[in-house]
């Protein structure tokens, strides 16, 4: 369904829907991979993915920063929060990249959550 909807030219990452999704829902593992599948070609999927990290660190969902993981996000990537942000989809357009926020790496030591640090460090 998500490849229809992006090959009919549905922005999927307009308002950062794909990030709530993501964020929301880790039962939706097609999505996951859909994602992971797009990030590459489509830059915006790759900051939703992390946007997604982000907010799975702050809520310390250990199943969601895995499968945010798997699916390509970079927990040294610094991204806005979903819980504080409350922008519109007008505004999207105006900048590219999210230019505030923390890495979800950096809120996973200020958690101090030692699970939540282990599971967002990447693995080597």
């Amino acid at each position: 369904m998500f490849e229809r909807f992006l090959n009919l030219g549905i922005d999927l990452t307009k308002g950062h829907a794909l990030a709530a999704a993501l964020a929301y829902h880790t039962s939706n593992r097609p999505l996951f991979g859909f994602a992971k599948r797009h990030r590459v070609t489509n830059p915006k999927m790759q900051t939703e993915l992390n946007i997604a990290l982000g907010h799975h660190v702050c809520e310390q969902n250990e199943k969601g920063v895995q499968l945010c993981l798997w699916a390509g996000a970079d927990p040294h990537a610094p991204a806005l929060s979903l819980r504080f942000w409350r922008g519109s989809t007008e505004e999207d357009d105006e900048t590219d990249e999210p230019d505030y926020g923390s890495a979800p790496v950096y809120q996973a030591c200020l958690s101090g959550k030692a699970d939540i640090s282990q599971a967002a460090a990447p693995r080597s």
